[in-house]
This record gives structure tokens, sequence and C-alpha cells, in this order.
């Protein structure tokens, strides 16, 4: 794919090149970054591409000269961006837009994400890869080098290499989105990948707000818990040694409680009728007849949400912010689910003494919504 652009460092050549780029009805669109989070690194690059001809702005200059959420020279860049008259051609565009937004101060809307379309049509297919190469080469057949990916953004100086592949990732959206879109009119999947694009912008604000996480209230609580793992894992070794044929010199013989083989040994020899594994879905049957099964469960489930749920939380406390921002991602699951990840915020226990721990700010309230087994509705609304 041959590929004609023209690199912007200037307020004048922005003019132009923005100038130039309304006339188009689609854009494609893509950045480069000096690092994976907004909070930590620069917004190097824009790339937009009509398909015929890409801009490629460097705002390295830009940045030099003031603060490029504000700078008057940039407003045409976020005009352009802002606007719903043309369509913004991204794939991943979740990642942009946070970029886009704390960068420039500018939401990019009018998107059209060749990612979540491609997940769209794929429909659950867990064999399908959803990279830009990856659809790139099932749609319209084109192989991207994407060796200048985690190349040096932070640069003086970009190499020729770096800004042609800049431009390529841009000016390669157009014909994708062609294709794209005419599969996803086939498939009769316009109306849910629309709603899918204008969920981008919400999720991308959401994981820019972030959460915050009482760290003090937070460490209260795994005290408590590791209290209560320390009592329960001396409970249950009390209850599986006399399923242990041998004592120790100390009176009992210790079972590592986080080995299956050893755990599964100690309650057959209680007589407990363990199936294959101790997977707790399997043991959940037999908690009410056996008491040792039952600690068993109450003791996994401590552990779990120490090692889940731990200190490790404090880790992803991001500095500048003093939030945790997680990422979610929309079609997440098989199933067309949200997930979340970094960390998972959708998993923490319901436990009121977890949840009392992220609040708002002062001055705020939170409020909950759940649709509750919202799958099982639309499905017995359909049938």
């Amino acid at each position: 794919m041959e590929v004609y652009f023209q690199v912007v460092r200037d307020a004048e050549g922005l003019q132009k090149a923005v100038s130039e780029l309304s006339r188009a009805e689609f854009l494609g669109f893509d950045t480069e970054t000096t690092e994976l989070d907004p909070y930590r690194g620069d917004l190097r690059l824009i790339q937009l591409s009509d398909g015929k001809n890409t801009q490629v702005i460097d705002l390295k200059p830009f940045a030099e000269r003031g603060d490029t959420r504000t700078m008057h020279e940039l407003a045409p860049l976020r005009d352009l961006l802002s606007n719903s008259r043309q369509t913004k051609i991204a794939h991943n565009a979740k990642f942009d837009s946070k970029w886009v937004r704390h960068h420039l101060g500018a939401e990019l809307n009018g998107v059209f994400d060749t990612y979540l379309a491609s997940q769209l049509i794929a429909a659950g297919d867990q064999d399908r890869r959803h990279s830009l190469a990856d659809v790139a080469q099932f749609f319209i057949s084109e192989e991207l080098d994407k060796s200048q990916q985690l190349s040096d953004w932070s640069s003086n100086e970009l190499s020729q290499s770096q800004v042609e592949y800049a431009a390529r990732d841009a000016a390669v959206m157009v014909p994708l989105q062609e294709q794209v879109a005419a599969r996803l009119k086939t498939d009769d999947l316009e109306r849910a990948a629309k709603l899918e694009f204008e969920c981008i912008m919400p999720i991308a604000e959401m994981e820019l707000n972030g959460f915050y996480l009482n760290e003090p209230r937070w460490r209260e609580q795994l005290g408590r818990v590791k209290i209560a793992q320390a009592k329960a894992a001396d409970e249950l070794q009390e209850m599986l040694s006399s399923g242990v044929a041998q004592a120790s010199l100390f009176g009992r013989s210790e079972i590592n409680l986080d080995s299956q083989q050893q755990v599964t040994d100690a309650l057959l020899n209680l007589g407990v009728p363990v199936p294959n594994t101790t997977r707790a879905w399997q043991l959940q049957p037999l908690a009410a007849d056996y008491p040792v099964v039952a600690k068993l469960l109450e003791y996994r489930g401590v552990a779990k949400s120490l090692t889940s749920f731990g200190e490790n939380i404090l880790e992803f406390i991001e500095p500048k912010t003093g939030r945790i921002h997680a990422d979610f991602r929309q079609i997440g699951a098989p199933t067309g689910r949200f997930s979340c990840s970094n960390p998972n915020l959708q998993q923490i226990p319901h436990d009121e003494q977890y949840r009392r721990c992220f609040v708002p700010p002062v001055g705020r309230k939170l409020i909950f919504a759940d649709y509750s087994q919202i799958e099982l509705s639309i499905l017995a609304d359909f049938s």
C-alpha cells in the first residue's frame, strides 16, 4: 500500500492540513504515544488520512511552546476531532480517546471503531484475533509491518521508518472501514455497532476519572482478613490432621492447604466423597454434610480475597491523581459483557467492608445501578 504523507510541525502547516482534511467524509485516525498510560507519557503524533493523503501531526514542537490542552494554535485540530460531521475511523478508539482528552482537552466524536466492529462480526469466536494487523489482513488482505510499534516515540527526531509506519496505520483505516462497514450491514449489526461506538467516549472518561480508594481503610480491612485467614487455616489444619495417618513430632501433621493433592488425600481419609478435583463448585454440595468441606471453602475464599484483592490493589493507585484507573473492555467476554483488568474492579468482594473503601470525592455521591439478569430478560423478550 503506497502512502503519501506530510509531517506537520507548526501552526501554519496545521491550519492547512486541517483545511484539507475537513473536506473528507471519512478520516483514518491514529496516535503514537510515548507510554501506554496517558498520565505517564506524552502524545507524540496524531495521524489523519482521507485515504489518499495523510497528515502526520508532530505535537512535540507544540508541547515545547506551551500547554497543548489550551494552546490556541491547536484549536483547529480540536475542532476537527470533536465534530461529528466527519467519521473518524480508529482501531481501539478508547485508547486514542483518552490521550486526546487528557493531552488536547478535546472529545473524539463521530467514531467508527474497527476493533469493536471486528469483535461484533466475530460473534464470540475465540479463534479470531482483533489487532489492527490481524483485522487488516482478514478484511482487505493488507499486511502491516508493526516493527516500529514499540520504538522510541520520545526521540527528538523521529526516523523515516517511524513516520512512515505512523502514516500507514492511519491511511489503511479508510479502505478497511469500507469492508468492515459492508460486513456489519450484511450481518445486520449496524445498530449494535452504533451503540458500541457511542459507548467509547464515556468509557474513556470513566477510565481517566478513575476511582478513589481510601488506602488507610483498605489496609484496616486487609488486617481483618489476614486474622480471619490465620484463624480459618488453623481450624482447617486441626480438622484435616485427623485424616492424616502419621502425626508429626509435635502431635499434628501439617498439611499444605494450597496443595490440592494433600487436601484431597486428607478429605478422603476422613470419608469425604471428594470428586476428581476440589474446585469450589464441585465441593459446594458437600459443605452442608461435611463441616471440614465448609471450612475448606471458607479458607479458600479468604485466601483468594487476599491474593486477588490485597495490597496488590494499592499498586494501581496513580500517584498523579491518587486514584485507580482500571482498564474496561466493553466487549470483553464472548457473550459481549464488559470485562475489567489492572485491577479487576468488577470483582471486588461484595463484603461491605471492602466496598466501603471506595468513596466519592467530598460533596459527591456514588449512585448504584444494575440491570439484574439482563441477558435472561432480553432472551425472554425475544422468545
